[in-house]
């Protein structure tokens, strides 16, 4: 009996540990709806569009919580920028007059 017992504890945690170690991440498509309404977000934010800012924050914080992510991370840090060359890339390789 003891054995069954450990036995089915093993099994469960094995099908409990997958679960627990996605929870924070997003699959691939969140993460790419993400990715646009954090790129509109932006956009919109520079734009000062209050309007447009509200909505994309609901869409982002929907994400968020579909991913089981905290809503109080911030949202470049979930964002992926999708650039593969970062703009720290290129810093300092013009001369400094051209800068």
């Amino acid at each position: 009996m003891k054995r069954i017992l450990q036995m089915m504890a093993l099994l469960s945690a094995l099908l409990v540990l997958p679960a627990v170690c996605q929870s924070g991440r997003l699959s691939a498509d969140d993460q790419k709806d993400f990715d646009k309404a954090y790129t509109k977000w932006v956009n919109d934010t520079r734009k000062n569009d209050r309007d447009d800012i509200a909505k994309d924050v609901r869409k982002m914080q929907e994400i968020m919580a579909r991913g089981g992510i905290p809503a109080n991370v911030p949202y470049d840090r979930i964002a992926s920028t999708g650039n593969t060359y970062p703009a720290r890339s290129y810093a300092r390789q013009l001369p400094a007059d051209e800068q």
